[in-house]
């Protein structure tokens, strides 16, 4: 069944005193142990174990092909004119495969009782906007000094107390400025009406704006430097050049130094309702974003003071909610102008690129065609563009040692200044007692390091796009056409097409000043007449496999990437010396889910920690923009994986297993999933008419996170989503919250989606080891699972759980299936508090609690409940 009906308590009892099956994540590499042969050998290509969704299809499909087969067999080799009958046979076979693939289209929808019920509950849920006062809270994560992250897989608290942090990320506009208008804005706590964004008349930058009427924005004026006449409401919102300007009179490229970001993630003036909207949904930890061209567009350390004055005037904002967060230095594909954002645009021109040639010429893919999809955006890592400013950030020294910029390497030039800009941002923010740490920089890339041959195009696995190898993106950057292949979509083949057809070159001054001509990588061939201005000649096809200088093989891990963030982690700790360090794996755009094993000293851990803080998406969902229910592929081993049960396990197992890879670290460090989440815009939901499928992919989403018992940000929450143009940058629409969706501005929890799903019940801290945590959105007792094992040498035995008022309107049945202990509930703060018994033997002993929704009609409520929060909730329903 798809969901389970309503069960008694006692069969929920029963149920619960069986062994717990989900306190031992499942391993995708250990699966179908004792399974007959034929099933054994078919594990790797399902990916988990056998369950009835699988039994069936894969025989059905295996029938009808061998049918078909059959048939040709027959009639070709024994000639006996069978084929059509075992043909059609096969084809019937494979239309019942088709149709149970087309029953894994449709998804369940949340059970919310008969139709009264449902109202009933909407108006339980419902939270009056202008009463902030009775808002629901939710408790409190630790701050900065209360919680370290050494030597344990876990987050401890100041009391010891595993905590598991729930945020999310703020938010995905923070990639593109507001305007080139700057704003004089005081931050001290006075009017805020002159935000960037607010004043009368405001004009955006071109093409990187909010390029949509939103509520704040309800007007059609041209945007700044737009062909006149065209509307905002008309123009997509995409990390883009206008195509409408010649390029060197586009102000996306001539004008990049004169920006602002002030103003993102959202207007200070609107905090206070973000801020309480997400707390009251249980997100109390932000990824919070910022990016290098926000601090430092002007110019090499030259910082945005009034930037940074709005940085901690929101930081203070999300204190003031009981909000902690860490900063993170983020970045897509290196730039904005090399087709995602982060850098600067001064540091493509220090090397020598020619911004507005960078997309005429095909070295960055900044203006998608007609019938490309989200996500084609990531295929630029191998671009000439960010690949040579990756190749050059990390490995300057070796590969390009005869590029420099101002008399330094430019490794070093480039390093010395992003690390310096860290340095003044720790050094704004480290007075907030709410600021964990940074997050030093997100999905870093290893550019054209460790490419075997610079012609094979093999290893670009990435199906969406224009698809080129390294010498083909060089080229490109050189000035030379290239045809290559070209994806509309993921795996969607569109055969061969031609870029740079104009022979524009990105590098000033023409070819001769390309960084690989100039290190040796290539070369001008010789004429027929002895002279110099043939063809293009690479020189050397391994040159990026060893290291030039040494002849050794490339660890990029260990030889480029571990020293970047000690020299990171020392500026930020010069001046926050208890900052917590949020590290990611490098990103390897020819082996995806390479698995990597940090090695760090306890010196260079700290006194507060490292985090490996990974991003895990469900890949299929992500790339496709489609959802299947019973469909997905492993994130570790890639393997498909079928049936909805088996997808939510291997997901969380992976997340699990990401704690393997953290041994290393001073002795273990704690893993956060920096980044999870789905696409809102899916195949079948086009015009957003309902949001099923987009809900119930959250929810593997989220059920994996609570299998793998780890901290997580999803991605993400942008106060000016809207529908059409997502969060508005390369037409990605991620975003919990949207405009489209905010149709009753009287209830605080409207314009949330995929609420049903997004609002989980979790424990914060527990006071011991977590074993087990499950919640079941879809079953109607909307049940939530949690298991722990008692540490008594804790300096308390209080389990801080977050018990959302959205998912139980009607208060809530606990039952302890395990272990002794009382329990209060506060309401208001959404807060439930488990104190387990102290006694002899207790120490290690299994505690589990059953919490299930009480029905409408019968407000149950634990009679330990205490009573001041009994009718703060019986006022509020």
């Amino acid at each position: 069944p798809i969901y389970l009906s309503y069960r008694s308590s006692t069969e929920v009892v029963a149920e619960m005193s069986k062994p717990k099956q989900t306190s031992k994540p499942y391993d995708p590499r250990a699966h179908n142990r004792g399974a007959p042969l034929p099933l054994v050998l078919l594990s790797p290509l399902i990916g988990g174990p056998l369950s009835w969704d699988v039994l069936i299809f894969l025989p059905l499909l295996g029938l009808g092909i061998a049918l078909i087969l059959s048939g040709v067999f027959i009639a070709v080799i024994e000639r006996e004119g069978h084929l059509t009958f075992y043909a059609v046979g096969g084809v019937v076979v494979l239309g019942g495969c088709a149709a149970a693939i087309g029953f894994g289209r449709n998804v369940p929808v949340i059970p919310d009782g008969n139709e009264e019920c449902a109202a009933a509950a909407a108006r339980a849920r419902r939270i009056d906007i202008a009463h902030p006062a009775e808002y629901p809270t939710a408790p409190i994560p630790p701050m900065r000094s209360q919680l370290t992250a050494v030597g344990s897989p876990w987050f401890k608290d100041d009391r010891g107390r595993r905590v598991l942090l729930r945020g999310i990320n703020v938010s995905g506009d923070c990639k593109m400025p507001v305007s080139r208008k700057r704003v004089s804005v005081d931050f001290a706590g006075g009017d805020t009406s002159t935000l960037a964004g607010d004043a009368p008349g405001y004009q955006y930058l071109h093409a990187q704006a909010s390029r949509r009427p939103t509520r704040r924005y309800h007007r059609t004026s041209t945007l700044a430097g737009d062909a006149p006449g065209i509307p905002v409401s008309t123009r997509p919102g995409l990390a883009a050049p206008n195509p409408s300007l010649s390029p060197d009179h586009d102000p996306f490229f001539t004008d990049h130094r004169n920006v602002t970001f002030v103003g993102r993630p959202f207007p200070l003036a609107e905090a206070d309702v973000h801020l309480s909207r997400l707390v009251s949904w249980g997100y109390t930890t932000f990824r919070l974003l910022f990016t290098w061209e926000a601090v430092e567009h002007a110019g090499p350390g030259v910082y945005d003071e009034e930037y940074l004055d709005y940085l901690v005037a929101i930081i203070r904002k999300c204190h003031q909610h009981g909000v902690a967060v860490f900063l993170d230095s983020h970045q897509d594909t290196w730039s904005r102008f090399t087709g995602g954002d982060g850098a600067p645009g001064w540091t493509l021109e220090a090397v020598g690129f020619d911004l507005p040639q960078l997309g005429e010429s095909g070295a960055a893919y900044l203006t998608p065609p007609e019938d490309a999809v989200p996500m084609a955006w990531n295929a630029n890592n191998l671009r000439c563009g960010a690949g040579t400013m990756w190749t050059l950030f990390f490995a300057g020294n070796d590969f390009a040692p005869r590029t420099m910029v101002e008399g330094e390497p430019a490794q070093d030039y480039l390093q010395r200044h992003y690390c310096a800009m860290l340095g003044r941002v720790a050094q704004a923010v480290r007075d907030e007692p709410n600021v964990l740490g940074f997050d030093i920089l997100n999905e870093p890339s290893v550019g054209f390091v460790g490419t075997e041959d610079a012609t094979d195009i093999s290893p670009n696995v990435y199906l969406i796009g224009w698809r080129c190898d390294v010498w083909s993106s060089i080229l490109l950057g050189a000035g030379f056409a290239r045809i290559v292949d070209y994806f509309s979509s993921f795996m969607v083949y569109r055969g061969r097409r031609t870029l740079n057809p104009n022979n524009v070159c990105a590098w000033k001054g023409g070819s001769e000043n390309c960084v690989w001509r100039k290190n040796g990588v290539w070369n001008m061939s010789s004429s027929s007449d002895g002279t110099t201005g043939g063809t293009p000649e690479l020189l050397r096809r391994d040159y990026f496999a060893t290291n030039p200088r040494t002849g050794m093989p490339v660890d990029f891990q260990e030889d480029y990437a571990e020293p970047f963030w000690h020299r990171c982690t020392e500026a930020i700790r010069a001046h926050m010396d208890d900052a917590i360090i949020f590290v990611e794996p490098v990103l390897d755009m020819t082996d995806p889910s390479k698995s990597e094993r940090p090695n760090l000293t306890a010196a260079q851990v700290g006194k507060r920690g490292f985090v490996w803080a990974k991003h895990c998406y469900d890949g299929i969902t992500l790339l496709t923009c489609s959802f299947h229910r019973w469909l997905s592929m492993n994130p570790i081993t890639n393997a498909i994986v079928i049936g909805r049960h088996w997808i939510q396990q291997s997901l969380g197992s992976s997340m699990a297993l990401f704690k393997e890879e953290t041994v290393n670290m001073g002795g273990g460090s704690p893993v956060l999933i920096g980044e999870c989440g789905i696409p809102f815009r899916l195949r079948r939901n086009q015009d957003f008419t309902h949001l099923d499928p987009a809900t119930c992919a959250l929810n593997n989403t989220m059920r994996a996170v609570e299998i793998g018992l780890v901290s997580c940000t999803l991605w993400n929450y942008t106060a000016e989503n809207t529908n059409r143009f997502g969060d508005g940058w390369n037409g990605e629409d991620l975003s919990i919250f949207s405009e489209d969706q905010h149709t009753d501005r009287t209830d605080l929890n409207s314009g949330g989606r995929a609420l049903h799903t997004a609002i989980r019940p979790y424990a914060l801290a527990t006071a011991g080891e977590p074993t087990a945590m499950d919640f079941f959105p879809y079953q109607k007792d909307k049940r939530f699972m949690f298991s722990f094992t008692a540490d008594d040498t804790l300096g308390t035995n209080e389990t801080v759980v977050f018990l959302p008022r959205y998912q139980y309107p009607f208060g809530v049945r606990v039952t302890q299936t395990a272990g002794t202990g009382t329990w209060s509930i506060d309401w208001k703060k959404q807060t439930l508090i488990y104190r387990h018994d102290h006694n002899s033997g207790s120490d290690g002993q299994e505690h589990s609690l059953v919490i299930t929704k009480a029905p409408r009609d019968s407000l149950l409520r634990n009679s330990q409940t205490t009573q001041s929060s009994e009718d703060a909730y019986e006022e509020n329903l």
